[in-house]
């Protein structure tokens, strides 16, 4: 799993970014280090996080410009992207994280999803983001998707991972080890998005090698369209 903190990319997500000004400096520093030590404690090695990630390179396309990593974390999937000969760049909201990635020679900024997209239209070739979406309530997920769509150029990819709530163990327990996790995005309700956004589904369906059989949609960006 993703975490947390660096899932949620937009200062809107109240649960993510909670009011702690009943607190003092101190604690209010000493609170968002609990919280981040929280929202890490569950997820993946790069070793368990290395082979889930590399089936979705190949979808994404090496001629239409950057691909951005929406919560890249360290930066795994970027090193996967740029290993493919892709030009990859990421945005985090976690400044650790951003951090370590930047440490090993990645392009990648702290920033807030919401914000950062909204000045960038027709910019990426492709954009993913995995175990983000399921931060943001409903209005605050679809203006996400909204933004990653403006932001893509004609053809470009968008590919999309989150927890399957169809999973039993998901649904009562893996789901909500995560204190910021919102909402689920069930697969039907996904393919309703990308359609109201002009989006062509690519591909849709459910890691089933996975213990959590995450959802995944991938989307297209028509190669002759016009801008929402």
């Amino acid at each position: 799993m993703r975490a947390a903190v660096k899932g949620c990319t937009d200062m809107s997500c109240a649960n993510n970014s909670p009011d702690t000004s009943d607190l003092g400096r101190d604690a209010q520093t000493e609170f968002r280090e609990i919280l981040n030590t929280v929202a890490h404690g569950f997820e993946g090695t790069a070793e368990k996080n290395r082979p889930r990630l590399q089936p979705f390179v190949n979808y994404f396309p090496t001629h239409l410009g950057p691909i951005l990593d929406v919560g890249c974390g360290a930066g795994l999937m970027i090193e996967l992207l740029t290993a493919a000969g892709a030009t990859a760049v990421g945005i985090d909201q976690d400044p650790g994280q951003a951090a370590i990635a930047q440490s090993h020679g990645l392009r990648v900024v702290t920033a807030h999803a919401h914000e950062y997209l909204a000045d960038r239209p027709d910019e990426y070739g492709g954009i993913f983001l995995r175990h983000v979406l399921e931060h943001f309530d409903g209005v605050e997920g679809l203006r996400l998707l909204y933004l990653c769509r403006k932001a893509l150029k004609p053809g470009g990819i968008v590919v999309i991972v989150t927890p399957n709530f169809d999973v039993a163990s998901v649904r009562h327990s893996i789901f909500w080890l995560d204190v910021t996790h919102q909402r689920p995005y069930p697969l039907p309700l996904l393919l309703h998005i990308f359609s109201a956004l002009g989006l062509e589904t690519v591909d849709s369906g459910c890691r089933q090698a996975e213990e959590e059989r995450d959802l995944f949609i991938v989307g297209r960006v028509p190669a002759a369209t016009t801008r929402l």
